[in-house]
């Protein structure tokens, strides 16, 4: 009495239809066939009734076409999902090759800025060793020949004049500042 309660006239419809079909020779691979039409929704509950019913050879044919469409729907989902890697490695591959670009334009900016400063460094350095050795050349000078120099008396405690001549050489400064 279970089974008769879960009967539609649908169920007779199906059972007739399958019946038919399993007499046909071809069964199953009739273009036109109800499954061919069916969503994989509509197929599964489909399969999971016609087992009930125990209509194998249906189940079969249904395991089929669930494959077919699952086989289909995963070869779309691949598709889809290399496109989408094939789109963000682009847009990687143009975010890094900006990166680079503006990597290389800041090395550049910073070895001009470098090359700047070695060279004023090397102008003031040169500059510096210059003075540096004409004051060595007037100091032996100064000493060679024992000269001293003679320099404004107002303030002699300030001046350092005389110490380039050897120390004997040197007048000694008996004045105390009042």
């Amino acid at each position: 009495s279970n089974i008769l309660d879960q009967v539609t006239r649908n169920t007779i419809v199906r059972a007739i239809w399958h019946a038919r079909m399993r007499n046909q020779a071809n069964f199953g691979t009739q273009s036109n066939s109800i499954y061919q039409k069916m969503t994989l929704t509509e197929l599964v509950a489909e399969r999971v009734y016609m087992r009930r019913m125990n209509f194998m050879e249906v189940v079969r044919v249904i395991d089929a076409r669930i494959e077919q469409l699952r086989k289909a729907a995963r070869e779309e989902r691949e598709k889809i999902e290399k496109q989408l890697i094939d789109t963000r490695l682009k847009a990687l591959e143009r975010s890094q090759s900006n990166r680079v670009k503006q990597l290389e334009v800041r090395q550049e900016r910073e070895r001009q800025d470098l090359h700047q400063k070695f060279a004023q460094d090397e102008t003031n350095l040169l500059k510096k060793h210059k003075r540096n050795y004409q004051k060595l050349v007037e100091e032996t000078a100064n000493r060679a020949t024992g000269g001293i120099i003679q320099g404004d008396d107002t303030k002699q405690y300030l001046t350092k004049q005389n110490k380039s001549a050897s120390y004997k050489t040197r007048k000694p400064h008996f004045d105390v500042v009042k």
